[in-house]
C-alpha cells in the first residue's frame, strides 16, 4: 500500500472492494438481487473510508487511494457469532463479485489484458448496483486463486459439494443435480459458510433424523432457541400471531432449506413460530453443539 511499484495492484484491490460493497448492498436492499439463504444478516453498519498512499499524498484519483470497507453488527445483543456472520456475508459478496468479473472478462474475450481507457467517468446517479461507486472493470490476473485468497485474509470456498466428494455421510437429498449431503446444505448457511469440508463433516455427525407429522408446531414465538433444522422432506410455515389476522405467514420453507440458526445468537429466543404444513423429515442439530462447532 505504500510502494509506488504496486500502484496498479492497489487500484485493482480498491475496485474489488468497491464492487464487493456494491454487491453486499444490493444483496440486502434489492429484491431482484437477493441470494437464497443470505437474506437475514444481523443488524449491520457498513461504512467506507479512503486515504492517499504515503508515496502520493496529493493523489486526486480515489482509485489510487487506500480503500477500506468496514462492516460490523449494531445490535446490543451482538456477539462473536454475529461478527462471524457479518464476515461471512462480506466473503459471500466477494466470491460472487470475483465470479462475475471473471465471467465478464471471459465474455469480452479480454482475459488478463487490461483495456486502455477502461476506467469510465463516474455515473451521476446512484442505485443499489453502484451505491458505493461505479463497478469498474478489473483485469482477471488480479483475481487468480492466490490473489483471491489474500483478499480479507481468507480463501474462497469451492463450489458447494466440490469438497465433500469423499464424505462418508450418506444422509441427504437426491436431486437432478445429484446427491446433496447434509454438509452441502450446511455450507450454504451464512453461519457455516467459513467451515472447511472436515469441519462440516464433524458438524453433520452431531445431528440426527427426526420425523414429524403434518400440523405440528415445532416452536412458538418467544420459545428458547435450542435447535437448528434442515428440511429433508416436506414443507413448513414460518409465522407470527397477529391480533387481527391470526397466523400471519412470513414464509414457507421446503426440501433442502434450513431454519432456526439465527435465533441462537439473537437473544436466544424464537422471533417467529414454525408449523409443519405436511409430514416432514428433518435433520436436527442441538443448538449448543451447533454453536460450539461454528465458533470452533
Amino acid at each position: 500500500m505504500n510502494d509506488p511499484r504496486y500502484g496498479d495492484e492497489l487500484k485493482a484491490y480498491n475496485l474489488l472492494q468497491q464492487r464487493v460493497a456494491n454487491k453486499l448492498f444490493a444483496m440486502l436492499r434489492d429484491p431482484a438481487q437477493k441470494v437464497q439463504g443470505w437474506e437475514n444478516p444481523p443488524y449491520t453498519s457498513f461504512t467506507m473510508g479512503y486515504r492517499p498512499p504515503a508515496y502520493a499524498p496529493d493523489e486526486k484519483d480515489l482509485r489510487g487511494w487506500v480503500y477500506a470497507l468496514k462492516a460490523f453488527p449494531m445490535s446490543p445483543n451482538s456477539s462473536e457469532l454475529s461478527m462471524l456472520i457479518v464476515r461471512n456475508y462480506v466473503l459471500k459478496a466477494r466470491d460472487l463479485v470475483i465470479d462475475e468479473v471473471l465471467e465478464e472478462n471471459k465474455k469480452r474475450g479480454r482475459g488478463d489484458a487490461p483495456e486502455e481507457g477502461r476506467f469510465k467517468p463516474p455515473s451521476a446517479a446512484r442505485t443499489t448496483e453502484n451505491w458505493w461507486g461505479d463497478n469498474e472493470d478489473i483485469p482477471s490476473h488480479y483475481l487468480s486463486p492466490s490473489a483471491a485468497a489474500s483478499f480479507e485474509g481468507a480463501s474462497r470456498r469451492p463450489p458447494v459439494g466440490a469438497s465433500h466428494a469423499d464424505s462418508q455421510i450418506d444422509r441427504g437429498l437426491s436431486s437432478e443435480a445429484g446427491e446433496a449431503t447434509i454438509e452441502d446444505i450446511l455450507a450454504k448457511i451464512p453461519v457455516c459458510s467459513h467451515l472447511t469440508g472436515a469441519q462440516l463433516r464433524r458438524l453433520a455427525e452431531t445431528g440426527g433424523m427426526e420425523s414429524v407429522e403434518a400440523g405440528r408446531v415445532l416452536f412458538s414465538e418467544g420459545d428458547v432457541a435450542d435447535k437448528v433444522y434442515v428440511i429433508l422432506g416436506g414443507r413448513v410455515k414460518i409465522y407470527r400471531h397477529d391480533r387481527d389476522r391470526g397466523e400471519a405467514e412470513l414464509a414457507t420453507f421446503g426440501r433442502g432449506e434450513f431454519f432456526g440458526e439465527m435465533a441462537l445468537f439473537d437473544r436466544g429466543v424464537r422471533s417467529a413460530a414454525v408449523k409443519t404444513l405436511e409430514a416432514c423429515e428433518f435433520f436436527v442439530f442441538d443448538g449448543d453443539k451447533f454453536l460450539a462447532a461454528v465458533l470452533g
